[in-house]
Protein backbone atom coordinates (compact mmCIF):
# COMPACT_ATOMS: atom_id res chain seq x y z
CA UNK A 1 0.00 0.00 0.00
CA UNK A 2 2.99 2.26 -0.13
CA UNK A 3 3.73 2.57 -3.83
CA UNK A 4 2.85 5.63 -5.84
CA UNK A 5 0.51 3.67 -8.07
CA UNK A 6 -1.44 1.94 -5.31
CA UNK A 7 -3.93 4.69 -4.81
CA UNK A 8 -4.84 4.80 -8.46
CA UNK A 9 -5.36 1.04 -8.38
CA UNK A 10 -7.63 1.35 -5.35
CA UNK A 11 -9.57 4.13 -7.04
CA UNK A 12 -10.12 2.09 -10.20
CA UNK A 13 -11.15 -0.97 -8.17
CA UNK A 14 -13.71 1.09 -6.28
CA UNK A 15 -15.48 1.97 -9.50
CA UNK A 16 -16.95 -1.51 -9.39
CA UNK A 17 -17.17 -1.87 -5.60
CA UNK A 18 -20.73 -2.62 -4.49
CA UNK A 19 -20.32 -4.82 -1.41
CA UNK A 20 -22.44 -3.24 1.37
CA UNK A 21 -21.10 -5.68 3.96
CA UNK A 22 -17.54 -4.37 3.77
CA UNK A 23 -16.26 -4.02 7.32
CA UNK A 24 -15.74 -0.46 8.53
CA UNK A 25 -13.17 0.81 10.97
CA UNK A 26 -14.13 3.00 13.91
CA UNK A 27 -13.63 6.22 11.95
CA UNK A 28 -16.70 8.50 11.93
CA UNK A 29 -19.20 6.39 13.93
CA UNK A 30 -22.78 7.64 14.23
CA UNK A 31 -22.92 10.41 16.85
CA UNK A 32 -19.32 11.53 16.36
CA UNK A 33 -18.96 15.32 16.43
CA UNK A 34 -16.10 17.61 15.42
CA UNK A 35 -15.96 21.30 16.38
CA UNK A 36 -13.64 23.57 14.42
CA UNK A 37 -12.88 27.26 14.69
CA UNK A 38 -14.76 29.50 12.30
CA UNK A 39 -13.82 33.11 11.63
CA UNK A 40 -16.93 34.34 13.47
CA UNK A 41 -17.86 31.31 15.54
CA UNK A 42 -17.70 27.51 15.42
CA UNK A 43 -17.98 25.04 12.58
CA UNK A 44 -19.65 21.74 13.51
CA UNK A 45 -19.42 18.41 11.70
CA UNK A 46 -21.61 15.55 12.91
CA UNK A 47 -22.14 11.94 11.81
CA UNK A 48 -25.92 11.84 11.60
CA UNK A 49 -26.54 8.33 10.26
CA UNK A 50 -25.27 5.20 8.59
CA UNK A 51 -26.34 4.94 4.98
CA UNK A 52 -25.36 3.38 1.66
CA UNK A 53 -24.07 5.12 -1.45
CA UNK A 54 -23.52 3.08 -4.62
CA UNK A 55 -24.00 -0.03 -2.48
CA UNK A 56 -21.20 0.98 -0.09
CA UNK A 57 -22.03 1.18 3.61
CA UNK A 58 -20.87 4.61 4.77
CA UNK A 59 -21.39 7.40 7.28
CA UNK A 60 -23.33 10.55 6.44
CA UNK A 61 -21.70 13.70 7.84
CA UNK A 62 -23.49 17.01 8.11
CA UNK A 63 -21.63 20.28 8.48
CA UNK A 64 -23.08 23.53 9.80
CA UNK A 65 -21.87 26.83 11.21
CA UNK A 66 -22.68 28.62 14.44
CA UNK A 67 -21.83 32.30 14.63
CA UNK A 68 -21.71 35.29 16.90
CA UNK A 69 -23.82 38.27 16.02
CA UNK A 70 -21.61 40.60 14.02
CA UNK A 71 -22.48 44.31 13.76
CA UNK A 72 -20.23 44.43 10.74
CA UNK A 73 -21.68 41.49 8.82
CA UNK A 74 -25.10 41.12 10.46
CA UNK A 75 -26.64 37.69 10.87
CA UNK A 76 -24.53 35.84 8.39
CA UNK A 77 -25.52 32.49 6.97
CA UNK A 78 -23.27 29.85 5.55
CA UNK A 79 -24.65 26.93 3.60
CA UNK A 80 -24.20 23.58 5.31
CA UNK A 81 -22.63 20.66 3.51
CA UNK A 82 -23.20 16.92 3.64
CA UNK A 83 -20.59 14.35 2.68
CA UNK A 84 -20.07 10.61 3.01
CA UNK A 85 -17.15 8.61 4.42
CA UNK A 86 -16.43 4.91 4.19
CA UNK A 87 -13.50 3.40 6.07
CA UNK A 88 -11.54 0.16 6.15
CA UNK A 89 -8.88 -0.83 8.64
CA UNK A 90 -6.24 1.53 7.26
CA UNK A 91 -7.94 3.90 4.78
CA UNK A 92 -10.78 6.41 4.94
CA UNK A 93 -12.62 7.01 1.67
CA UNK A 94 -14.85 9.94 0.74
CA UNK A 95 -17.63 9.97 -1.81
CA UNK A 96 -15.97 12.13 -4.45
CA UNK A 97 -18.37 14.51 -6.21
CA UNK A 98 -15.91 14.93 -9.09
CA UNK A 99 -15.52 11.24 -9.86
CA UNK A 100 -18.98 10.18 -8.63
CA UNK A 101 -17.42 7.39 -6.58
CA UNK A 102 -15.41 6.78 -3.41
CA UNK A 103 -11.74 7.79 -3.44
CA UNK A 104 -9.12 7.73 -0.65
CA UNK A 105 -9.00 10.64 1.79
CA UNK A 106 -6.79 9.48 4.70
CA UNK A 107 -4.31 6.61 4.37
CA UNK A 108 -2.78 5.37 7.62
CA UNK A 109 -0.77 2.40 6.31
CA UNK A 110 2.12 4.59 5.22
CA UNK A 111 5.70 5.21 6.38
CA UNK A 112 8.21 8.05 6.16
CA UNK A 113 9.33 8.67 2.59
CA UNK A 114 6.15 7.41 0.91
CA UNK A 115 4.68 9.57 -1.85
CA UNK A 116 0.90 9.63 -1.88
CA UNK A 117 -1.07 10.86 -4.88
CA UNK A 118 -4.85 10.99 -4.48
CA UNK A 119 -7.61 12.20 -6.78
CA UNK A 120 -8.72 15.72 -5.91
CA UNK A 121 -11.99 16.37 -4.10
CA UNK A 122 -14.06 19.50 -3.73
CA UNK A 123 -12.23 21.42 -0.99
CA UNK A 124 -13.40 22.47 2.46
CA UNK A 125 -13.83 26.05 1.30
CA UNK A 126 -17.01 26.08 -0.77
CA UNK A 127 -16.13 29.47 -2.23
CA UNK A 128 -14.21 27.31 -4.67
CA UNK A 129 -14.97 24.11 -6.47
CA UNK A 130 -12.58 21.99 -8.44
CA UNK A 131 -14.44 21.20 -11.64
CA UNK A 132 -11.84 18.99 -13.30
CA UNK A 133 -10.73 15.40 -12.78
CA UNK A 134 -7.18 15.99 -14.02
CA UNK A 135 -5.65 17.38 -10.83
CA UNK A 136 -4.04 15.59 -7.90
CA UNK A 137 -3.84 15.82 -4.13
CA UNK A 138 -0.24 14.82 -3.47
CA UNK A 139 2.13 14.75 -0.50
CA UNK A 140 5.25 13.06 0.85
CA UNK A 141 5.02 11.38 4.26
CA UNK A 142 7.53 12.87 6.70
CA UNK A 143 6.80 10.67 9.71
CA UNK A 144 4.14 8.55 11.41
CA UNK A 145 3.87 8.81 15.19
CA UNK A 146 1.59 7.92 18.10
CA UNK A 147 0.68 11.27 19.64
CA UNK A 148 -1.20 12.06 22.85
CA UNK A 149 -4.26 14.30 22.34
CA UNK A 150 -5.99 15.27 25.58
CA UNK A 151 -5.03 11.94 27.12
CA UNK A 152 -5.89 9.84 24.04
CA UNK A 153 -3.05 8.19 22.08
CA UNK A 154 -3.71 8.34 18.33
CA UNK A 155 -1.70 7.54 15.20
CA UNK A 156 -0.67 10.75 13.44
CA UNK A 157 0.66 11.16 9.89
CA UNK A 158 2.86 14.18 9.16
CA UNK A 159 3.52 15.07 5.54
CA UNK A 160 4.57 17.82 3.15
CA UNK A 161 2.37 18.85 0.23
CA UNK A 162 3.83 18.40 -3.24
CA UNK A 163 3.62 21.66 -5.13
CA UNK A 164 3.06 20.92 -8.81
CA UNK A 165 0.89 22.40 -11.53
CA UNK A 166 -1.65 19.60 -10.95
CA UNK A 167 -1.65 19.64 -7.10
CA UNK A 168 -4.21 22.07 -5.68
CA UNK A 169 -5.08 20.79 -2.20
CA UNK A 170 -3.39 20.56 1.20
CA UNK A 171 -4.45 20.09 4.83
CA UNK A 172 -2.57 23.17 5.94
CA UNK A 173 -1.83 26.35 4.04
CA UNK A 174 1.03 27.38 6.32
CA UNK A 175 4.47 27.51 4.69
CA UNK A 176 3.09 27.07 1.21
CA UNK A 177 0.75 24.27 2.20
CA UNK A 178 3.39 22.20 3.95
CA UNK A 179 3.17 20.54 7.38
CA UNK A 180 0.04 18.54 6.59
CA UNK A 181 -1.30 16.54 9.53
CA UNK A 182 -4.08 13.96 9.78
CA UNK A 183 -4.91 11.82 12.78
CA UNK A 184 -6.64 8.54 13.58
CA UNK A 185 -10.26 9.22 14.65
CA UNK A 186 -9.77 13.00 14.39
CA UNK A 187 -8.97 13.25 10.68
CA UNK A 188 -7.39 16.51 9.52
CA UNK A 189 -6.69 19.01 12.26
CA UNK A 190 -7.80 21.86 10.01
CA UNK A 191 -10.60 22.76 7.59
CA UNK A 192 -13.28 20.50 9.09
CA UNK A 193 -11.88 17.10 8.00
CA UNK A 194 -11.31 18.10 4.38
CA UNK A 195 -8.26 19.61 2.66
CA UNK A 196 -8.43 23.11 1.22
CA UNK A 197 -6.87 24.97 -1.69
CA UNK A 198 -3.12 25.25 -1.50
CA UNK A 199 -3.05 27.79 -4.33
CA UNK A 200 -5.38 29.28 -6.94
CA UNK A 201 -8.01 26.64 -7.65
CA UNK A 202 -10.33 26.34 -10.63
CA UNK A 203 -13.40 27.88 -9.02
CA UNK A 204 -17.14 28.04 -9.13
CA UNK A 205 -18.29 30.83 -6.83
CA UNK A 206 -20.76 29.71 -4.15
CA UNK A 207 -21.72 30.53 -0.59
CA UNK A 208 -18.52 30.49 1.42
CA UNK A 209 -17.75 27.81 4.00
CA UNK A 210 -14.42 27.47 5.67
CA UNK A 211 -13.66 25.92 9.01
CA UNK A 212 -10.28 26.30 10.66
CA UNK A 213 -8.39 24.51 13.47
CA UNK A 214 -10.01 21.61 15.33
CA UNK A 215 -11.40 22.52 18.77
CA UNK A 216 -12.89 19.22 19.98
CA UNK A 217 -13.87 15.73 18.91
CA UNK A 218 -16.18 13.32 20.69
CA UNK A 219 -17.86 9.97 20.07
CA UNK A 220 -19.22 7.19 22.29
CA UNK A 221 -15.71 5.97 23.13
CA UNK A 222 -13.37 8.96 23.31
CA UNK A 223 -13.43 12.69 23.89
CA UNK A 224 -10.62 15.00 22.79
CA UNK A 225 -10.71 18.67 23.72
CA UNK A 226 -7.99 20.87 22.23
CA UNK A 227 -9.46 24.08 23.66
CA UNK A 228 -11.31 25.02 26.83
CA UNK A 229 -14.79 25.23 25.28
CA UNK A 230 -16.06 23.21 22.32
CA UNK A 231 -19.14 25.36 21.67
CA UNK A 232 -18.95 28.82 23.30
CA UNK A 233 -22.13 30.46 24.55
CA UNK A 234 -23.83 33.18 22.53
CA UNK A 235 -23.57 31.35 19.19
CA UNK A 236 -26.55 30.82 16.90
CA UNK A 237 -27.06 28.41 13.99
CA UNK A 238 -26.21 29.94 10.64
CA UNK A 239 -26.98 27.08 8.30
CA UNK A 240 -29.50 27.77 5.55
CA UNK A 241 -30.78 24.21 5.96
CA UNK A 242 -31.49 24.80 9.67
CA UNK A 243 -33.12 28.20 9.71
CA UNK A 244 -35.33 30.28 7.45
CA UNK A 245 -33.66 33.55 6.63
CA UNK A 246 -35.67 36.75 7.22
CA UNK A 247 -33.12 39.56 7.29
CA UNK A 248 -33.63 43.01 8.83
CA UNK A 249 -37.39 42.54 8.72
CA UNK A 250 -38.42 43.79 12.18
CA UNK A 251 -40.13 47.18 12.41
CA UNK A 252 -39.17 48.67 15.78
CA UNK A 253 -41.06 51.70 17.15
CA UNK A 254 -40.03 54.20 18.28
CA UNK A 255 -36.60 54.01 16.73
CA UNK A 256 -34.44 55.78 17.94
CA UNK A 257 -35.79 55.27 21.45
CA UNK A 258 -35.12 56.21 25.05
CA UNK A 259 -37.23 53.60 26.82
CA UNK A 260 -40.11 51.34 25.69
CA UNK A 261 -39.93 49.68 22.26
CA UNK A 262 -42.57 47.74 20.34
CA UNK A 263 -42.11 45.33 17.46
CA UNK A 264 -44.99 46.46 15.28
CA UNK A 265 -44.99 43.66 12.71
CA UNK A 266 -44.29 40.65 14.96
CA UNK A 267 -47.77 39.05 14.70
CA UNK A 268 -46.83 36.05 16.85
CA UNK A 269 -48.61 32.88 15.84
CA UNK A 270 -46.36 30.59 17.85
CA UNK A 271 -43.99 30.93 20.82
CA UNK A 272 -40.96 33.10 20.10
CA UNK A 273 -37.75 34.16 21.76
CA UNK A 274 -36.48 37.76 21.70
CA UNK A 275 -32.76 38.48 21.95
CA UNK A 276 -31.19 41.95 22.04
CA UNK A 277 -27.43 42.32 21.57
CA UNK A 278 -25.09 45.27 21.83
CA UNK A 279 -22.48 46.25 19.24
CA UNK A 280 -19.99 43.81 20.81
CA UNK A 281 -22.35 40.89 20.26
CA UNK A 282 -23.16 40.58 23.99
CA UNK A 283 -26.71 39.63 24.97
CA UNK A 284 -28.30 42.46 26.98
CA UNK A 285 -31.87 41.16 26.99
CA UNK A 286 -33.53 37.80 26.37
CA UNK A 287 -37.28 37.18 26.77
CA UNK A 288 -39.83 34.59 25.70
CA UNK A 289 -43.27 35.44 24.35
CA UNK A 290 -46.33 33.24 23.95
CA UNK A 291 -48.35 33.03 20.75
CA UNK A 292 -50.66 36.03 20.32
CA UNK A 293 -48.71 38.29 22.65
CA UNK A 294 -47.57 41.76 21.65
CA UNK A 295 -43.83 42.25 21.90
CA UNK A 296 -42.61 45.21 23.88
CA UNK A 297 -39.45 45.65 25.89
CA UNK A 298 -37.77 48.34 27.94
CA UNK A 299 -34.59 49.79 26.47
CA UNK A 300 -34.16 52.35 29.26
CA UNK A 301 -31.40 50.35 31.01
CA UNK A 302 -29.37 50.15 27.80
CA UNK A 303 -26.42 52.48 27.25
CA UNK A 304 -26.55 54.79 24.27
CA UNK A 305 -25.60 53.10 21.03
CA UNK A 306 -26.69 50.64 18.37
CA UNK A 307 -28.40 47.35 19.26
CA UNK A 308 -29.42 44.36 17.22
CA UNK A 309 -32.76 42.69 17.82
CA UNK A 310 -33.41 39.06 16.95
CA UNK A 311 -36.79 37.30 17.03
CA UNK A 312 -36.73 33.50 16.83
CA UNK A 313 -39.88 31.55 15.98
CA UNK A 314 -39.58 28.35 18.01
CA UNK A 315 -42.00 26.36 15.88
CA UNK A 316 -40.82 27.24 12.38
CA UNK A 317 -37.22 27.94 13.26
CA UNK A 318 -37.43 31.22 11.36
CA UNK A 319 -35.48 34.29 12.36
CA UNK A 320 -36.19 38.00 11.93
CA UNK A 321 -33.74 40.75 12.80
CA UNK A 322 -33.69 44.51 13.15
CA UNK A 323 -31.47 47.38 14.27
CA UNK A 324 -32.33 49.64 17.23
CA UNK A 325 -30.74 52.95 18.19
CA UNK A 326 -30.80 53.89 21.88
CA UNK A 327 -30.48 57.63 22.56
Amino acid sequence: MKTNTFFYIVFIALLGFTNPSQAQSDFAPVGAVWYNNFYNGVYKTEVVSDTAVLGVVCSKLKQSTFIKFSPLFGWEERSSRDFYLHSTEDTVFIYNEIYKNFTPLYVFNVKAGDTVRLPDINPANSCVKIDTATTQFAFVVDSVKDVLYDGVLLKTVYSTAIDTAEAYLAWNQGTGGKSNVYVQKLGALKYGLLPDCNKMCPTILEGCNRSLNLRCYTDSKISVKLTDTCMPTGLVPASISEIEKIENSLFLYPNPTTDMVSIVNAGLQSPSNLVVLNALGQIVLQQEYKAGNKITFDAAPFARGIYFVRLENKTKGSIATGKLIKE
